[in-house]
């Protein structure tokens, strides 16, 4: 991945700025959708770094996180934001967003926005094959997929959902601990409890430097220490 921003030419920031532009689509189309990519993206950041990957790999699965989501935009509103469980028929349509993702981003000819497009197409994969939409096992995902499994489950599990109110950050952890090997690769999971203490600190909005320089936008995704993202 160490090259994931070098075949952009001469305008690298071209990419960076349509990530952006797709984001804030995302988010004027469901708020909720859209604070929880820039939050969950926040943490792949995180948890990238704590792998020892370097400064670009690490800037690029943060910012190409933004997007893991991006395929909602073709889910109607009275599934997406339905107040409670769905049904089959409606989970089956939920469960296309990935593919949807994939297809609205690959192919560009940019190298961002075809990390992108893994991202959205494997961050439901399961490291124990059990995942969708391709059923991948273990290592046939994408590391960028598999970090991105586990920050996304972690911000859902501790911000309010339309289904559930949100459990504790214990209870949370615990969760996520229990999925190691199964849902989630071990090396991820051990990556993330490293970072914990700074993703904390960063939904507590008062970040450490390390979270805040991986997390320029926080204070503007946060939307408050009251907001959505704030821990009780």
């Amino acid at each position: 991945m160490a090259d994931v921003l070098s075949r952009d030419g001469g305008d690298p920031l071209r990419a960076d700025r349509l990530v952006g532009l797709l984001a804030q689509a995302l988010e004027l189309r469901d708020e909720r959708t859209g604070l929880h990519s820039r939050r969950m993206s926040c943490l792949a950041g995180l948890i990238a770094c704590k792998l020892g990957l370097g400064k670009e790999c690490c800037d690029a699965i943060r910012l190409t996180s933004l997007l893991h989501d991006i395929g909602k935009l073709a889910v109607p509103d009275r599934i997406l934001l339905k107040p409670g469980p769905l049904t089959k028929a409606q989970r089956a349509v939920v469960e296309r967003h990935p593919l949807v993702g994939y297809e609205l981003l690959a192919g560009s000819g940019s190298s961002l926005l075809d990390t992108a497009a893994v991202v959205a197409l494997t961050h439901h994969e399961r490291f124990d094959g059990g995942g969708y939409p391709r059923r991948l096992a273990r290592f046939q995902i994408p590391l960028e997929g598999r970090i991105a499994a586990v920050a996304d489950v972690f911000d859902a599990l501790i911000t309010d959902q339309p289904y559930r109110p949100r459990l504790s950050v214990d209870e949370a952890v615990a969760t996520i601990r229990r999925g190691s090997g199964s849902r989630f690769d071990p090396e991820v999971i051990d990556a993330f409890l490293g970072s914990l203490d700074d993703a904390l600190q960063v939904y507590a909005d008062t970040g450490s430097a390390e979270a805040r320089a991986a997390c320029p936008a926080w204070h503007s995704a946060l939307g408050g220490s009251d907001g959505e993202g704030g821990l009780q």
